[in-house]
C-alpha cells in the first residue's frame, strides 16, 4: 500500500473529529481519484477498522454541501430577479442528491401555462387543489423538496407556498410567505395594500378569516397578534 494512500486515509479519518485545513484539497484528490483507487482506500479503512463508507460519505456530503452553499450565496449576491426561483432549485439539489434542473423547469413552465396568461385568483385555486400536505412526514428532508412536491403534489405547507410565491413572480403578482407559529401560509397584498390570507397545502387554495387564523394559532398554544401576520421574505 503507497504512503500517498495510507496518508489519505489517516487524512480521512482525522476528519471525523475535526475539519481538517486542507479540507478542499483533500475533497479534491479524492474526487479526482480513479475507482480503483477508491476501492483500494476503502479496503485499507476497513484494515484499520475505521467506518469507510461513513467516513467517505461524510466526506463528499460535506463537499458538495459547501459547494452548493456558495452558489445560493452567490445568487443572493448577484440579486438576480429570477434569484428565489434559483435558490429554490439550488435547495432541491442539496435535498434530492441529484440536479433535477431540467425536469423542475418542464414542470414549472406547465404550471404556469395552466394558471393563463392573466390568472386570477379562481385560476391559482384550480391549479393548487391537488396540493397536500396531509399525512406527509414532517421528519423527511424530502418532503421539502421542490421537485418531490411536483411529482407527488405533497409536501410540506412551506415548500407548497414557495411553489405559488414563485409562479405568482413569474406573473408580477404580490404573493409572500407567512411564518405562523406551527404551520405556514400565504398572503396576497392587492393594489390597495390590503392583504387577504391563504392556505394551499390543505384543501385547496382556501382563503382564511381572522377568525380561523386565530384558531389555528391558539391549536399551537398560542394568541394571535398582529406582527404574526406580516409576510416574511
Amino acid at each position: 500500500m503507497s504512503g500517498t494512500l495510507t496518508g489519505k486515509v489517516n487524512a480521512l479519518s482525522e476528519l471525523l473529529c475535526r475539519r481538517d485545513e486542507n479540507f478542499d484539497d483533500l475533497c479534491d484528490s479524492l474526487l479526482k481519484s480513479d475507482l480503483t483507487e477508491l476501492q483500494n482506500m476503502t479496503m485499507k479503512m476497513e484494515e484499520l477498522e475505521l467506518p469507510a463508507k461513513g467516513i467517505l460519505s461524510k466526506l463528499l456530503h460535506s463537499r458538495r454541501v459547501n459547494e452548493i452553499s456558495k452558489k445560493i450565496q452567490g445568487t443572493f449576491e448577484k440579486a438576480q430577479e429570477n434569484s428565489f426561483e434559483d435558490i429554490l432549485v439550488l435547495i432541491d439539489t442539496l435535498i434530492c442528491n441529484k440536479n433535477n434542473q431540467i425536469a423542475i423547469k418542464a414542470q414549472l413552465n406547465s404550471l404556469e401555462s395552466q394558471l393563463g396568461a392573466e390568472p386570477s385568483l379562481e385560476s391559482f385555486k384550480t391549479v393548487f387543489a391537488r396540493f397536500r400536505a396531509r399525512g406527509i412526514n414532517y421528519q423527511q428532508a424530502q418532503n421539502c423538496s421542490l421537485f418531490q412536491l411536483l411529482n407527488s403534489n405533497q409536501g410540506m405547507p412551506v415548500i407548497i407556498c414557495a411553489l405559488v410565491v414563485l409562479l405568482a413572480k413569474r406573473k408580477n403578482l404580490k404573493f409572500f410567505g407567512v411564518n405562523l407559529p406551527g404551520h405556514f401560509i400565504l398572503a396576497q397584498e392587492f393594489e390597495d395594500g390590503t392583504l387577504a390570507y391563504f392556505d394551499p397545502s390543505s384543501e385547496g387554495f382556501k382563503e382564511m378569516t381572522k377568525s380561523e387564523l386565530r384558531v389555528l394559532v391558539n391549536r399551537y398554544g398560542y394568541e394571535l397578534r398582529p406582527e404574526m401576520l406580516d409576510p416574511v421574505g
